[in-house]
C-alpha cells in the first residue's frame, strides 16, 4: 500500500471523528472528558500493537523527546482552539486553523527538498482554498461577533495554534524517519494519556463526581468507537509520513472537513446547499491533482 492510500485512509477515519465529537457536543459531553476517555482506548490498542511486534529500542531516549513536542503540541493546539471558540465561532476559526497546512507545506518543499510538481501545487491550492469556503459555509447564519476585540483576540488564538500545529505534524514526520514507527506511537499516546487525564481531573473534579451512569455510559460508547478509529487514522497517518511527502500528506488530510460535512448532512440535516456542493467536489479535484 502506498503513502495516498494510507493517508485516504487516516483522512476518512479522521472525518469520521470529527462528525462523532460533534455528536458529544450535541449530548453535552465534556470535551476534555472525552478526549481523555478515547485517549486511553486509543494508547491500549496501540500498546498490544507494540507488545505483538517487535520494535527497535535502540533510539529509545530521542523516540521518547520526539513523543512529548509531539503531544504537547496536539494539546496546545487544541487549547488555542478551544479558548479561540470563546470569542468567534466555527466558521472563522476553521479557515484560521487550516493555514497551518502553508506552514507544513513550505517546511517540506525549503527544508525536506521535497519535489511537487505543478499541477500538484495547484492541487494543494484549489485543495486549500475549497476547505477554507466550505468552512466559511459551514455557519454562516451565526457569523455573530459581539465586537472587535473578541474578533481579535479569537484570530489572534486562532493563529497562535497554527505554531504547536504545525510542529507537531513536523515532528511527527521527522521522528519516523529516524526511530522505530511503532515505538514512538505508544510513546506519543502515552503522553497524551497523561497530560488529557490532568487537564480534565485538575480542572474537572468535582464535575466527574456528579456525573450520571448513563453520562458515563454515553462516554464509553463514544470513546469506544472514536479511540478505534483515532488509532487506525494515526498508525495511517505515520505509514504515510514514514514513504511519502510531508507537504501532500498534510494537503490532502485538512479534506476530512468533506466526510464531516456529509456525514453531519445526513445525520442531523445540516444544509448543503449548491455551493457547498461544488466546493466539495472541488477538493475532491484538488486531492486528485496531488495524486498525479
Amino acid at each position: 500500500m502506498d503513502w495516498f492510500c494510507f493517508i485516504l485512509i487516516s483522512t476518512v477515519l479522521s472525518g469520521i471523528n470529527s462528525f462523532l465529537f460533534k455528536g458529544t457536543a450535541i449530548k453535552k459531553i465534556n470535551k476534555f472528558y472525552i478526549s481523555a476517555a478515547y485517549a486511553y482506548v486509543q494508547f491500549g490498542l496501540t500498546f498490544l500493537l507494540f507488545l505483538f511486534t517487535k520494535p527497535n529500542f535502540s533510539n529509545l531516549a530521542i523516540t521518547i523527546v520526539f513523543a512529548i513536542i509531539i503531544s504537547i503540541g496536539f494539546y496546545l493546539r487544541l487549547i488555542c482552539d478551544l479558548k479561540a471558540f470563546e470569542y468567534i465561532p466555527t466558521n472563522i476559526l476553521l479557515p484560521v486553523s487550516s493555514l497551518n497546512v502553508l506552514v507544513v507545506v513550505m517546511f517540506g518543499y525549503f527544508f525536506l527538498n521535497e519535489k511537487i510538481k505543478l499541477l500538484q501545487f495547484i492541487g494543494i491550492f484549489i485543495l486549500l482554498i475549497s476547505v477554507i469556503l466550505i468552512n466559511r459555509q459551514a455557519k454562516k447564519k451565526s457569523n455573530n461577533i459581539d465586537s472587535i476585540m473578541n474578533l481579535k483576540k479569537g484570530l489572534l488564538f486562532g493563529f497562535l495554534g497554527i505554531i504547536p500545529s504545525s510542529a507537531a505534524n513536523i515532528f511527527n514526520k521527522l521522528a519516523v524517519t529516524y526511530v522505530d514507527m511503532k515505538l514512538l506511537s505508544t510513546c506519543v499516546l502515552f503522553f497524551i494519556v497523561i497530560i488529557s487525564s490532568t487537564i480534565y481531573f485538575t480542572k474537572y473534579k468535582e464535575e466527574h463526581r456528579s456525573l450520571t451512569k448513563e453520562h458515563k455510559k454515553e462516554v464509553l460508547k463514544y470513546s469506544c468507537i472514536i479511540g478505534v478509529f483515532a488509532f487506525v487514522a494515526y498508525i495511517a497517518y505515520l505509514n504515510s509520513l514514514r514513504i511519502g511527502p510531508l507537504s501532500l500528506i498534510m494537503a490532502i488530510s485538512v479534506s476530512s472537513i468533506i466526510i464531516t460535512v456529509l456525514l453531519s448532512a445526513w445525520k442531523y440535516k445540516e444544509e448543503l446547499n449548491w455551493a457547498r456542493m461544488v466546493y466539495i467536489l472541488f477538493a475532491v479535484a484538488g486531492v486528485a491533482l496531488i495524486r498525479i
